[in-house]
């Protein structure tokens, strides 16, 4: 199942798609280490203003935007993204169209053996 243009179009806003921009979406199940392995990507830790919050168990559907906080060139182009995680009884597929994967130019998928 291909999204619809209206649905192109609505996840493009949704993370405020631009095309100058590198936009990676982090993916994985709640507890797998989603927003450390994007502070740890973005050159932060936990504790520094503007990093993901570690150790929230996800409940909702929401992206969450972080902007790559460092000066020097490429980094400032790079937007990295944490969907909500995904339960076992909705089709990856649905998942992937239902965040707007299909928007992003990355796609990282983080698992845990918990």
């Amino acid at each position: 199942m291909y999204p619809t243009q209206e649905e192109y179009d609505a996840a493009e806003a949704k993370v405020q798609y631009d095309i100058e921009r590198l936009h990676f979406a982090v993916c994985g199940p709640s507890g797998s280490g989603k927003s450390s392995l994007i502070n740890s990507f973005r050159g932060l830790k936990r504790s520094d203003d503007g990093a993901a919050d570690v150790g929230v168990v996800e409940a909702t559907f929401n992206v969450a935007r972080y902007p790559d906080p460092r000066k020097e060139m490429p980094y400032p182009r790079f937007i990295w993204f944490g969907p909500g995680a995904g339960t076992f009884d909705i089709p990856a597929w649905q998942y992937f169209n239902q965040q707007g994967l299909f928007i992003f130019d990355f796609i990282v998928l983080v698992y845990d053996n918990v």
